[in-house]
């Protein structure tokens, strides 16, 4: 007999795989998913992190991924679309909910779940305009739509995880993963998102690295990126340090 994670998993995935069989069955999982949320209820968290990264894959996707095609009449085209605005409120507010929650699970959980929609909005989307690498847009003056929103999300993160490493470590992890390449056809990332978040991420430098480190750890971690001068606005640190691997470590009092 399977396990009851097996047996969730599984389900998931049969889910997914309806959801990219057709545009027609994306739009009937779209009208029926609100037996999905169940999931999501704050007060009785049952699902795994695996599971939720699965699930709110699957959520995600259909509110910002899906192509679900030219051929619906515009009054079943308004009703989807209020479906899916129904659905990214919900999506948002929970995951709100989840970043600010005192526990650490639920955190977690908050924290996938918004980067699992920061990357169905980041992919696959036609910029507004041209843009190289070395443009960067303003948020202030970034257009309105998926890649701003995206931003959004960013941000609220990084608020949350003020002064809080385990949390930003973990976000960065659940990035990565999300964009580093996978299996399939290769997929193409907002340049917009990407100047944005190469640039505001020294904002929060002062999260990510350190200026002092016992020297009896130097040797266990790999330093990397040594800055010389990265801003005249910020203290030039002499390192940064790969924080994710020191906390998962569960090493104590690493930073003099």
């Amino acid at each position: 007999f399977a396990s009851s994670s097996d047996f969730k998993m599984t389900i998931l995935r049969i889910l997914y795989d309806i959801l990219n069989d057709s545009p027609k069955s994306a739009a009937d999982l779209l009208f029926n998913h609100k037996i999905l949320l169940r999931a999501l209820d704050i007060s009785r968290v049952e699902l795994t992190l695996n599971e939720h990264r699965f699930l709110m894959k699957l959520l995600s996707s259909l509110v910002y991924s899906v192509d679900y095609g030219t051929t619906l009449k515009p009054v079943e085209l308004r009703a989807l679309n209020e479906v899916k605005d129904t659905l990214s409120e919900h999506l948002n507010m929970v995951n709100c909910k989840y970043i600010n929650n005192p526990e650490v699970k639920i955190r977690q959980l908050g924290i996938i779940g918004t980067v699992k929609i920061i990357s169905a909005l980041i992919f696959d989307k036609i910029e507004e305009s041209e843009v190289t690498p070395e443009s960067v847009i303003a948020p202030e003056d970034m257009p309105k739509g998926q890649v701003k929103d995206a931003t959004k999300l960013v941000e609220l993160i990084m608020t949350a995880a003020d002064k809080n490493h385990e949390m930003l470590a973990m976000f960065y992890d659940e990035l990565s993963m999300e964009l580093k390449p996978s299996g399939g056809a290769p997929r193409i990332i907002s340049q917009s998102f990407l100047n944005w978040f190469g640039t505001e991420t020294f904002r929060f430098l002062n999260e990510i690295v350190a200026t002092h480190v016992n020297t009896e750890f130097i040797t266990q971690f790999d330093f990397v990126n040594k800055f010389d001068n990265v801003n005249e606005s910020y203290e030039t640190p002499e390192f940064s340090v790969p924080i994710g691997s020191m906390i998962f470590a569960e090493m104590k009092e690493i930073f003099t």
